[in-house]
């Protein structure tokens, strides 16, 4: 949904503090300290001059400025991927950093029929992987 269109952005922003890295909420809007959502959002509406009249900081647009901020990826974060076994057994995944991986034990453990080392990618306009020029 477009940040634009929700009605009370300024109940989104609580959720955005606490997956986002403190450190980098810091760094991107130049805050220090803030003691809750409304306090971090009415700092950066003053730093940005957002401000309704009376000198009052305009905390729905700076919501859906720090909203739209999130989903544009100025704000980083991220997940770290699961570890083995915290998915399905058909999706495990296998770490096998030193070790050589056999194709032939590979096509077994996938059921695959087809030898992978083989296959050749080429392009119409180009060179296949042997060096050989198509004619077309």
């Amino acid at each position: 949904m477009r940040a634009e269109k929700i009605e009370d952005p300024t109940e989104h922003i609580p959720g955005i503090l606490a997956k986002a890295k403190k450190e980098y909420l810091q760094k991107i809007y130049k805050i220090k300290e803030w003691e809750d959502h409304e306090d971090f959002v009415g700092q950066i509406a003053v730093s940005y001059g957002k401000l309704l009249k009376g000198g009052e900081p305009n905390l729905k647009a700076t919501s859906k400025m720090i909203l739209m901020d999130w989903q544009r990826g100025k704000i980083p974060y991220f997940v770290p991927p699961p570890k083995e076994g915290e998915i399905g057994n058909e999706n495990k995944i296998e770490e096998q950093k030193d070790e050589e991986v056999n194709l032939e034990d590979m096509n077994k453990k996938y059921n695959i029929d087809q030898d992978i080392g083989e296959l050749v990618v080429t392009n119409e306009f180009g060179e296949n992987q042997t060096g050989e020029k198509n004619e077309n």
